[in-house]
């Protein structure tokens, strides 16, 4: 698993790798057509002449998916849990889906809005690696004071509170966004007026 923040955009090379899929492959049957909005089969039935794998393809080729994620997506339209699971295996070892991917690229995504205990929860929710999410979580804090106050910028335009009320109304803000309470403290103290706040 890759550490999130201060990350680049992370490699992701579509191309498979040397005895993975060939146009011969029967599973890859319709991976064209695999983009297209995806109709909910009818009682589990899946449409005629799309593989589960091209599905996943088509998923995969839009957005990361975590392999918890795209489980779900897949699950109604495999005729056994064999299947499923297999599918998934495969588009994993030719790199199509990573969980480690998918991590890096939701980290970088919600940074700039999110606080690092709202992000981690969120990718707790895609049952990841814990050390993998603990990692991110630890790469957050390090910058959670500067992303915290270009949040703090965006929203009030770098006006200071000059009431308790106000001061309250910044604070509730930012820590709805999931910054630490003692950043945002320092974020909304700094520059204002010295009032009898607590």
């Amino acid at each position: 698993m890759s550490n999130p923040v201060g990350f680049g955009r992370p490699s992701r090379s579509r191309k498979p790798s040397d005895g993975g899929f060939s146009q011969d492959d029967p599973d890859i049957h319709d991976v064209a057509s695999a983009s297209e909005d995806f109709a909910a089969p009818e009682r589990g039935r899946r449409p005629q002449g799309r593989s589960l794998l091209a599905r996943g393809i088509g998923y995969l080729s839009r957005r990361e998916y975590s392999q918890f994620e795209l489980r779900s997506k897949l699950a109604p339209y495999a005729e056994t849990e064999q299947e499923l699971e297999q599918t998934l295996a495969r588009l994993q070892k030719e790199n199509w889906q990573s969980d480690s991917r998918f991590l890096q690229t939701t980290t970088q995504a919600n940074a700039k809005k999110w606080g690092a205990s709202r992000i981690a929860a969120k990718l707790r929710q895609h049952q990841l690696q814990d050390e993998a999410v603990d990692a991110a979580l630890r790469d957050l804090r390090e910058t959670e004071y500067e992303r915290a106050k270009l949040v703090w910028e965006k929203k009030f335009k770098g006006h200071h509170y000059t009431t308790p009320a106000e001061y309250n109304k910044q604070c509730r803000f930012l820590l709805s966004r999931g910054f630490a309470a003692d950043v945002v403290r320092r974020i909304v103290r700094a520059g204002g007026p010295d009032l009898e706040l607590e």
